[in-house]
């Protein structure tokens, strides 16, 4: 899936789930996907509301926490 084929919500987080790289020879950009992690802290603390916040863990799964 390429970013042209984004067409939708679910289009967008699958594109994500699955992202490696954009373009380059590198297998996995970390770079690239910490650069999209710290895009969407951002927009979080920019946009969400204290409660939705504090719900934060209620959409994570036991791996995603442990990774925070």
């Amino acid at each position: 899936m390429t970013l042209d084929d984004v067409q939708s919500f679910p289009d967008l987080e699958k594109y994500l789930r699955e992202f490696t790289q954009f373009e380059g020879e590198w297998p996995y950009d970390f770079v690239g996907v910490f650069t999209l992690f710290r895009a969407l802290m951002d927009n979080l603390m920019r946009f969400a509301e204290e409660d939705d916040l504090r719900v934060v863990k209620d959409y994570l799964e036991d791996r995603q926490s442990a990774l925070l």
